[in-house]
C-alpha cells in the first residue's frame, strides 16, 4: 500500500465497520458536522497525529479519532442523562474495532487507546486509535 493513502484507506475501512456496526447512524469524514441531528446516532472519523515510534525511527504511529453521538432529545430533562445508550455504544464499538485490529487497509495495526463517555455536554463517546506502520516520515520507511 502506499504511503499516501495510508490515512485515507484507514479512515474509509474505519467507516466501513462502523456503518455496519451501527447501520442506522450517519457516518461523516471530519470532527464534526456542522448540525448534529439528535433524532439518531451521528459519528465522524479523523485522522489525528502521526509520530515516530520512539524505539524505531522507522516506524511511525498514526492516530485516529472517532467521535459518536447518540440519540438525544432536545426536551429530555432528565437529570442525570440516562447513561446506558453511551455504555451501550462503548461496548459494541469496542467489540467491532476488537475484530478488526489487524485486518483493516491502514497502518499494519492499531490499538484502542481510549474510550471515553461525555454524559454531561456532547452526550456521545470518543474513541481513540494509534496504529503502527512502515513511517512515511522516513526514506527508510
Amino acid at each position: 500500500m502506499s504511503s499516501v493513502s495510508l490515512l485515507t484507506d484507514w479512515r474509509v475501512s474505519l467507516k466501513g465497520v462502523l456503518q455496519t456496526t451501527f447501520p442506522t447512524a450517519t457516518v461523516y469524514d471530519g470532527e464534526r458536522p456542522n448540525k448534529l441531528a439528535r433524532d439518531r446516532m451521528v459519528i465522524c472519523v479523523f485522522a489525528d497525529a502521526m509520530t515516530e515510534w520512539s524505539p524505531d525511527a522507522n516506524m511511525a504511529q498514526p492516530t485516529m479519532t472517532i467521535r459518536i453521538w447518540c440519540p438525544f432529545p432536545r426536551n429530555t430533562i432528565d437529570v442525570p442523562r440516562n447513561p446506558e445508550p453511551l455504555e451501550t455504544a462503548m461496548m459494541e464499538l469496542a467489540l467491532a474495532l476488537q475484530q478488526v485490529l489487524v485486518t483493516l487497509d491502514g497502518p499494519d495495526f492499531f490499538k484502542v487507546t481510549s474510550i471515553e463517555p461525555d454524559y454531561l455536554v456532547e452526550y456521545g463517546i470518543q474513541a481513540n486509535l494509534v496504529g503502527w506502520t512502515r513511517s512515511p516520515m522516513m526514506t527508510g520507511g
